[in-house]
């Protein structure tokens, strides 16, 4: 029998990266209807890893006991696993982001759960949590951050202090690296692009170029996404939102792109594991979208949603 060996072909790694702020258990408040809502977001769920294959889906304002509720069964019993932070006597007055990933293409190495600080009563939780990813020579950092509302007393300051934290230590970790990281930062900011946290004191450029050249800086493709994307002539086919977060009682804005994904410059390389730009969008589908574009009664935020590819080299023989 002959032997054929092709060399040189590739194929496209595609890892689809998410966050919802769900608000399940927001802080210093219970939650109405419930059992409605946990339906309606578990289906969420469902929607964003089966239908828009989202492999790494950060999750905001839900409790362990939530989490048992929302995350449909078939997916845990199957290659999806998820993090928590470490367990506190409180969990309610703790403001800890969860994260469901696909064990199928990455492997968890570390979790870290950073304490960044207190409102009030509540303390302030940050995930870093560190993975193997296939067609990655270097590990895939995720920092999963979730920042103090504008109605918290002291809160620009909280979230610019944050900000500066959190950027000091994603320098550090370009400091150390031979190469430049692969970091993703995703989360509920609660600060759009152009606010001071986002853009000066972590440094999320809207400029690819510049990002290119400063290895210290963070890309945020949400500067694209701010304000209504539909021509007013579309609007007919169905009105979506004009951000990610809906504020009933705001004056001269209701909408605001608080939830972002931000990306360190190695994703910018055509040749490497780089960020698909088009996949770049907010989530605005039903069951979750409801009348004028906004959420369903019973939340606020809708989800992001990006994702990166590696071109990775392949062989095949017979």
């Amino acid at each position: 029998m002959s032997s054929v060996s092709i060399t040189g072909t590739t194929a496209l790694l595609r890892l689809g990266i998410g966050w919802w702020n769900v608000g399940l258990s927001p802080l210093g408040k219970p939650s109405e209807r419930y059992a409605e809502r946990v339906e309606i977001a578990s289906e969420v769920l469902r929607e964003l890893i089966l239908a828009e294959g989202v492999d790494l889906l950060g999750l905001g304002e839900v409790t362990e006991d939530d989490l048992t509720k929302l995350v449909p069964p078939e997916l845990l019993n199957g290659q999806f696993e998820l993090v928590v932070p470490r367990r506190q006597p409180h969990p309610q007055k703790r403001l800890s982001p969860a994260v469901l990933y696909n064990r199928a293409k990455i492997q968890l190495l570390e979790k870290k759960t950073r304490d960044t600080g207190r409102i009030g009563k509540f303390k302030l939780n940050s995930l870093d949590l560190t993975f193997a990813v296939e067609g990655l020579d270097e590990p895939l950092c995720v920092m999963v951050a979730h920042w103090p509302s504008r109605r918290e007393r002291g809160g620009v300051e909280w979230r610019n202090t944050m900000a500066q934290n959190l950027g000091e230590a994603i320098r550090d970790l370009a400091r150390e690296a031979e190469r430049p990281p692969h970091v993703v930062v995703l989360g509920d900011f609660n600060d759009e692009p152009f606010d001071p946290s986002m853009a000066e004191y972590l440094e999320a450029s809207r400029d690819r170029t510049l990002v290119r050249r400063q290895r210290f800086l963070l890309y945020n493709p949400f500067w694209r996404l701010l304000g209504e994307r539909q021509p007013l002539e579309r609007e007919c086919e169905g009105r979506i939102g004009a951000g990610t977060y809906y504020y009933r009682s705001g004056g001269a804005n209701r909408w605001y792109t608080f939830d972002q994904i931000l990306f360190s410059c190695c994703f910018l390389d055509p040749e490497g594991c780089s960020l698909q730009e088009k996949e770049v969008r907010i989530w605005q589908k039903p069951p979750l979208l409801g009348n004028e574009g906004r959420p369903v009664r019973g939340f606020d935020h809708f989800p992001v949603t990006a994702a990166v590819g590696a071109k990775l080299r392949t062989s095949i023989q017979e």
